[in-house]
């Protein structure tokens, strides 16, 4: 690397900070104490660090996803060496209270972090409203009913989940070859529908 300055300037900013406690506040830091199952995970961190893209930098989104379960090993075993070392340090009195606390804490902070972050139910961000059946996502199920399983399709972001299961399915302008496109669904009251066009 030729240019390490440069990459701290993508790195070294709040939001990637803030990205990082999201991570680790949860689980009260302890997969610091797993430390080797955490390494394992730097390249993702590292591209994720690095990228631009503030979805990448967010846990509201799927590019997290490769970390999570180092995060949980780590913390496992992260678990397992604060216990021993309270062990060897403790009497056996108070090293069922200490074990106690550090899982009383760590249940704390994961319920914590749910009701701040999680869009979920019970959850300060939660919308009922995005569960709705209106008229528009019936109609869409409707629509999606009658694709054929082995036809291209372009859809909207909120359909194409749906049709994940086909060899094509695309989510506009990202098809790479238009013509071979059969079905299109598309709302013309749907804000990105310009591109659908």
């Amino acid at each position: 690397m030729r240019q390490p300055s440069t990459v701290l300037e993508h790195v070294l900013v709040p939001a990637k900070f803030e990205f990082v406690l999201q991570l680790l506040v949860p689980l009260v830091f302890v997969p610091l104490l797993g430390g080797e199952v955490l390494a394992l995970a730097l390249p993702t961190f590292g591209y994720l660090l690095i990228s631009d893209n503030p979805f990448q930098t967010s846990i509201r989104f799927q590019y997290t996803a490769p970390l999570i379960p180092f995060l949980f090993f780590a913390a496992i075993l992260g678990l397992a060496r604060a216990s021993r070392w309270l062990n060897r340090r403790l009497g056996n009195r108070a090293r069922f209270g200490a074990a106690t606390l550090l899982a009383g804490l760590l249940g704390v902070a994961s319920l914590a972090n749910y009701f701040f972050q999680s869009p979920g139910p019970l959850a300060r961000h939660f919308d009922p409203s995005q569960y709705a059946m209106t008229a528009r996502v019936a109609l869409g199920y409707q629509l999606l009913s009658r694709i054929p399983l082995d036809a291209p399709t372009i859809a909207e972001s909120d359909f194409v989940s749906h049709l994940s299961q086909r060899v094509s399915i695309y989510q506009a302008p990202n098809a790479p070859d238009l013509r071979k496109i059969e079905y299109v669904l598309a709302d013309k009251n749907f804000g990105p529908y310009k591109e659908y066009q």
